[in-house]
């Protein structure tokens, strides 16, 4: 399955602590749909063909007085084939900080995912994501484009799945790349249940010139056959002020 992560941007020129804020939610929510629900790590898995899934999630993220969130977080996610997925991400945004309070449509994103390897008893499910954020967002957008590419892999182990992502997000305002990394391990609870923890991050040259390492755990429950409940909790290792907060549910629609 597959979890909205809507790029939330928010213009440059708003003020440092925001730049801060909103950069370390685009690289830690870096595309419109990361696999792993609802981690921030991505793994290979995609909708499989015919299949239309609605993602509506709330996304914040807190960091030294700046308050940044996005509700609501739309992603509409198509399986095109059974190893291909086409996304489209749009949401709201709102930022707080000590000049008052913004809020507008964010910035838009177009995602494909491409599963090349399936997983086997010796090798791991592998994918290759790609995502573009299109500055469609006005005064609560970017204004720039920006864009995010990365392998993922998963690994049955034991009652959980080892996942792990590898990839860049790159800005083109100014041209500046980082890279972006992250390893998870959720276990199955119940037949409804799972929950597990995971290690998340980017490196420098982002749009504030921040580097981020961070702690979630996420969960998630199965309401029907064809809706999730979903929920991650996450809290930077490198920036005490700063916590993350995702959740959410998933709908299924057979066109």
């Amino acid at each position: 399955m597959n979890t909205a992560r809507l790029q939330v941007n928010t213009r440059i020129s708003i003020n440092y602590i925001v730049i801060v804020a909103i950069t370390s939610l685009i690289c830690m929510c870096s595309s419109s749909v990361r696999a792993g629900l609802p981690f921030s790590v991505d793994d290979p898995g995609s909708e499989p063909y015919g299949l239309l899934t609605v993602y509506s999630a709330y996304m914040s993220n807190h960091d030294d007085g700046a308050y940044v969130s996005s509700w609501p977080s739309e992603t509409f996610a198509y399986g095109v084939s059974q190893k291909t997925e086409l996304d489209l991400g749009l949401g709201r945004v709102e930022v707080r900080d000590g000049d008052g309070t913004k809020d507008g449509m964010g910035d838009s994103s177009v995602s494909v995912k491409y599963r090349f390897q399936e997983e086997t008893m010796k090798n791991p499910q592998l994918a290759f994501f790609t995502s573009l954020s299109i500055p469609t967002g006005g005064d609560m957008g970017a204004g720039f484009y920006s864009s995010t590419s990365y392998f993922c892999a998963a690994k049955q182990l034991g009652k959980g799945t080892l996942m792990a992502d590898f990839g860049v997000n790159y800005f083109n305002s100014p041209s500046e790349i980082s890279t972006l990394y992250g390893v998870a391990y959720p276990i199955i609870l119940s037949k409804k249940a799972t929950l597990g923890p995971q290690v998340y991050g980017y490196g420098g040259g982002t749009a504030s010139g921040k580097s981020e390492f961070a702690f979630g755990i996420g969960g998630t429950y199965q309401m029907t056959k064809t809706t999730t409940a979903f929920l991650e909790l996450g809290h930077s290792l490198i920036d005490s002020d700063e916590t993350i907060v995702y959740a959410g549910f998933s709908a299924d629609f057979k066109p």
